[in-house]
């Protein structure tokens, strides 16, 4: 197994939106995309209440906001989509749903970079997650146990003596292992995080459901593990499921959803 995406993608999970327009699209209030300048590779997504703010961010982040669709599940287009770097503001009405949200996305991109795409299902290789012998290890969450989430306000780690805020993951490192600490997460949420952990889809048929109560993490990525060795400590993904969550991946072939490039063009001048 290889892991495709850095681990702080584990922050970058959305639910997922729709590829139909409607006759009327909305767009945002005010929405800038410009060239960035930065000269690293690190970059930033968020959304606080109604307002969008990327730093040095790919288009195929943006793809992934907008229409739901993990990057390795979108296919054709120029190479420069995983490579060029964007910054993007966008403001919408208060009261913008999150689906509106990421309907306004889609027209954004579409103006912007002249983005044509549709959706197909294709025959793909997935990972199936099952529970392991001896039984699932996490559970449901349990009431009172982390604080709902303003969405309006940025979250961060919770300060000594205060429960975490529900969903919202916590990443530290052990040695050569990562560490990923969240109470309340979704179990929709945690099995995508795996799937932007393995590069590949991941299909739940393991029983979880709803948000799950506290998920203590601890793993190497499958893309180090030839340099790691067994004095290291490191753990592979699978290995971690098993030991730490009672689950287990499978290898298998199954329909999936992907979203294919039609057409795309370099960002229009605001």
């Amino acid at each position: 197994m290889v892991a495709r995406l850095p681990p702080l993608a584990i922050v970058l999970l959305y639910a997922p939106g729709g590829f139909g327009q409607d006759a009327v699209q909305p767009k945002f209030e005010v929405a800038s995309v410009k060239i960035s300048t930065s000269l690293t590779t690190a970059s930033r997504f968020r959304t606080i209440g109604a307002v969008i703010d990327g730093q040095n961010v790919v288009l195929k982040l943006l793809l992934n906001y907008a229409y739901g669709v993990d990057g390795f599940n979108i296919t054709g287009g120029p190479a420069w989509i995983n490579s060029d770097r964007f910054d993007i503001q966008a403001k919408a009405a208060p009261n913008a749903s999150d689906l509106q949200m990421k309907q306004m996305m889609e027209a954004l991109l579409a103006d912007r970079f002249s983005l044509q795409a549709h959706r197909e299902t294709r025959e793909s290789r997935v990972f199936v997650l099952t529970a392991a012998t001896g039984g699932l290890k996490v559970h449901a969450l349990q009431p009172g146990s982390c604080t709902p989430r303003d969405p309006t306000t940025p979250t961060g780690p919770p300060a000594a003596g205060q429960k975490p805020v529900c969903g919202v993951p916590n990443q530290s490192v052990n040695g050569s292992n990562i560490v990923i600490d969240v109470v309340g997460m979704d179990s929709t949420n945690w099995v995508r995080t795996l799937s932007l952990m393995l590069g590949r889809t991941v299909i739940n048929e393991s029983g979880l459901t709803g948000p799950l109560d506290r998920l203590h993490f601890e793993y190497t990525r499958d893309d180090l593990a030839a340099a790691v060795t067994a004095d290291s400590g490191g753990i592979s993904i699978s290995t971690a499921l098993t030991q730490q969550l009672g689950l287990k991946l499978d290898r298998a072939r199954r329909p999936v959803e992907v979203l294919v490039i039609d057409r795309v063009e370099k960002p229009s001048a605001n």
